[in-house]
């Protein structure tokens, strides 16, 4: 099983989604789309995201080979975050980088 694999079984398990087993015929794509396709109709029900589900859904979102799709991972994840805590953290500073010519 290859790594991004890994991540959905992850993210199915932390969010006790109802996707159908793959079958012996099924190509990756079709269970890659089973997974974004559960995923997206739990957040539309409400789905509340615990820190298990929040680490879940990050590293699929990292480790996505199609990184267009990323939003489908990522946005649950986001809305998962304390507004407040996210509100009252200090800037990142980012050190500059020198443009040479």
């Amino acid at each position: 099983m290859d790594e991004f694999a890994e991540c959905l079984a992850n993210v199915v398990r932390a969010l006790s989604l109802d996707v159908a087993a793959e079958t012996e015929s099924d190509e990756r794509e079709v269970s890659v789309s089973r997974v974004r396709t559960a995923v997206r109709n739990a957040c539309r029900q409400g789905l509340k995201v615990s820190g298990e589900s929040f680490d879940a859904l990050v590293r699929a979102a990292v480790h996505n080979p199609g990184p267009s799709f990323n939003r489908v991972f990522l946005k649950p994840a986001r809305n998962a975050l304390e507004r407040g805590r996210v509100q009252v953290a200090p800037p990142l500073r980012w050190p500059r980088c020198a443009v040479t010519e």
